[in-house]
């Protein structure tokens, strides 16, 4: 019976090494978990000190670098007009405005992750500028000359591209119609913007390379450099994205704002080989559009260089998009 005893007491002595082993490992799984989303939240989303702009890949975009100075260059050479507004958080947000003489319209232009308004543009301005249109240039928040500590993905700057838009309505009046044109990031912020109250003269968005959510492009661009990212870890960022920005990468998503468009008309475009944005997102994008719509694809761009390489062919889709889209009321 002693004998019994002590084997009873020994076997509850290693269940509870077990159990204590067991759960010090799943605080160890939480706590790396943890880090990792926290890691997660801080590289994607926080401002670098002395570093408002991503480098540009030099095996991507080296061929147009040259173009892409000239043309900033006959931007500024222009003399636009330095402006800015105040957010809802109270951010001061900062845009360039290049105002057109006898102007059939307005652009407003959201540029992509880590760039600026003139760096992402630069080639399309003077395009749109001799076709008779108004530009108004922001840099997003956390960017450029803009204010901010956090990059949302779109979250926030959904709420700033309205009172851009405003903004616009304000400056040049409601009777020019207005156009929401955006890139890669800033493509998936004038979708997503279209699910708020826009200023009625909004007559269309010109979305290229958007991604669907910013879930979805967090935790693909998560597997592209860790080789995975498990769902859990993209929740737990987004609630620190929460606890910390005030504002979740899970709080909308472009193809939910598709699916509620029925009456702006999009005009999708995407580089085929976009190794960043997947393509498929746009095509998932334009299925859940609602609205008049049409798709632009580039089969040999890479990210954000459907224009630059198929610049005819685009220049006509854009220019028939506008057209057909905003003729002035009263024309």
């Amino acid at each position: 019976m002693q004998k019994q005893g002590i084997l009873g007491e020994s076997i509850m002595q290693l269940i509870k090494i077990v159990f204590i082993a067991l759960a010090a490992l799943l605080g160890l799984a939480a706590l790396f978990s943890a880090a990792a989303a926290l890691a997660v939240f801080l590289l994607a989303s926080r401002r670098r000190a002395g570093q408002d702009a991503l480098p540009l890949d030099q095996d991507i975009y080296g061929p147009f670098l040259p173009e892409m100075e000239r043309s900033a260059a006959w931007f500024a050479a222009q003399g636009p007009e330095a402006v800015s507004i105040v957010s809802a958080d109270g951010l001061r947000l900062a845009a360039q405005v290049l105002p057109c003489e006898n102007a059939v319209g307005t652009i407003l232009l959201m540029h992509g992750y880590r760039a600026t308004g003139v760096r992402d543009f630069s080639c399309v301005l003077r395009f749109y500028h001799e076709n008779g249109y108004h530009i108004v240039l922001p840099d997003e928040r956390a960017c450029g000359a803009s204010e901010g500590k956090y990059i949302t993905f779109g979250v926030r700057e959904r709420e700033d591209c309205r009172l851009w838009a405003e903004y616009a309505t304000g400056r040049f009046g409601t009777a020019l119609p207005l156009f929401l044109s955006g890139i890669s990031m800033g493509a998936a912020t004038v979708l997503m913007a279209t699910a708020l109250p826009l200023p009625e003269n909004v007559r269309g968005v010109i979305a290229d390379c958007g991604f669907t959510s910013p879930m979805a492009i967090i935790g693909s661009v998560a597997r592209q450099v860790l080789g995975s990212c498990p769902a859990f870890v993209l929740r737990l960022s987004s609630a620190f994205s929460g606890l910390f920005g005030g504002w979740r990468y899970d709080a909308c998503s472009a193809v939910d704002a598709m699916r509620r468009n029925k009456s702006i008309p999009v005009f999708f475009a995407h580089g085929e080989k976009d190794d960043f944005v997947p393509p498929a997102m746009t095509r998932e994008n334009y299925a859940a559009c609602a609205a008049e719509k049409e798709l632009f694809l580039a089969p040999e761009a890479g990210h954000g260089l459907s224009y630059l390489v198929e610049r005819e062919r685009c220049e006509a889709a854009l220019l028939a998009f506008l057209r057909r889209h905003g003729a002035p009321e009263g024309a």
